[in-house]
């Protein structure tokens, strides 16, 4: 579970970023329209990393709480 939460931490940390330099651009008046889409790419794939690592660590609460619920009811 602590492994997920480190991955999803740094998925996010990633997409922050990459979101961050996203709106930077997007405010520039000199940036191209290829580096933008490049960035795009990058907060599209970062996006994905992070829905994949939040998905695994949901997955894994939800497992927790089942073995929680079991455990206590077969006490």
């Amino acid at each position: 579970m602590e492994l997920a939460k480190k991955k999803r931490t740094s998925a996010k940390q990633w997409l922050t970023r990459t979101a961050n330099e996203v709106q930077e651009l997007l405010a520039s008046t000199d940036a191209a329209e290829e580096e933008i889409q490049d960035v795009l790419k990058d907060l599209d794939k970062y996006l994905s990393a992070y829905e994949a690592t939040h998905t695994a660590v949901e997955d894994l609460t939800v497992q927790d709480i089942e073995t929680e619920v079991n455990e206590a009811y077969d006490y």
